[in-house]
């Protein structure tokens, strides 16, 4: 956790906590430890008035955010050794022309460290590599803002408030505006695979899947790669997803009646 390992001076911590069922600021309290480091200013915590959603709240993020860099880190990710000094040492050195900083994991890296991402085309061309390679980018853990580059960008990610990946979504206006990005191999958290039932498909899946109605300065080729990112193995994403979930809730007949809905939907879409 951040909040058991000694904090930088130039960083500071910032917890939203989205209406969760537990008051986590008077819960931190309660833990000598924490409440010292609280009354010290070490972190600070933010409760949403009502629970917004993941990807509302995931924006907000942008919003509170009160340094010129942002680690938008979820909260079920385990940290790599020494992550925030690996950040630090990254930033110590960074170019002005770069907005985004995006570390690495086990399925992808980039074809040397320090490479540089500095057009729409080539973003795209490292997102098309595979299936792993779009994830990364997709993983919320894994990128450093520059908040100046992307608030106002933030109306393009409420735009798809209804999918899982906002932050994608500004991320390619980011690269439409000729932003730059840098990817490191180092890995500063490890993915934890989700111990509860959801269903992306619920909240994400047609969303995800749909036409994104930006407006691209891209060629066919491009465009078609860009397409083709979200296809098909977000289909069958949203198809395991949507299994698992109504599984869990012993009601197959619901999973029956929405994948045939879902295929028809994309079906005629196409």
């Amino acid at each position: 956790s951040l909040l058991d390992k000694p904090l930088p001076d130039n960083a500071n911590i910032i917890i939203i906590d989205n209406d969760s069922d537990i008051d986590y600021e008077s819960f931190f309290k309660e833990d000598l430890d924490l409440k010292n480091k609280y009354h010290e200013g070490q972190f600070e915590v933010i409760r949403n008035k009502v629970n917004i959603g993941l990807s509302a709240n995931l924006l907000r993020s942008f919003e509170v955010s009160t340094g010129k860099w942002m680690w938008l880190l979820s909260d079920d990710d385990d940290l790599a050794d020494n992550a925030i000094l690996k950040i630090l040492d990254k930033l110590k050195n960074i170019q002005e022309d770069i907005g985004f900083i995006k570390f690495s994991s086990e399925r992808s890296q980039p074809e040397y460290d320090n490479f540089i991402v500095d057009s729409f085309d080539k973003f795209i061309d490292f997102n098309s590599r595979s299936v792993d390679d779009f994830n990364s980018f997709l993983f919320i853990s894994n990128g450093i803002y520059r908040i100046s580059d992307f608030l106002p960008l933030i109306s393009i990610g409420f735009d798809f408030a209804h999918t899982y990946m906002p932050h994608y979504m500004m991320l390619i206006k980011f690269f439409l505006k000729d932003k730059h990005c840098i990817i490191y191999k180092d890995k500063i958290v490890d993915y934890v695979v989700p111990q509860i039932g959801y269903s992306y498909s619920m909240v994400a899946g047609l969303g995800v899947g749909a036409a994104k109605h930006i407006i691209f300065k891209s060629n066919k080729t491009t465009y078609q790669k860009f397409i083709n990112l979200f296809f098909p193995h977000n289909d069958i994403k949203v198809l395991i997803d949507l299994y698992y979930n109504c599984k869990a809730n012993g009601e197959l007949h619901v999973f029956n009646y929405l994948s045939k809905t879902y295929i028809s939907y994309i079906s005629q879409s196409r």
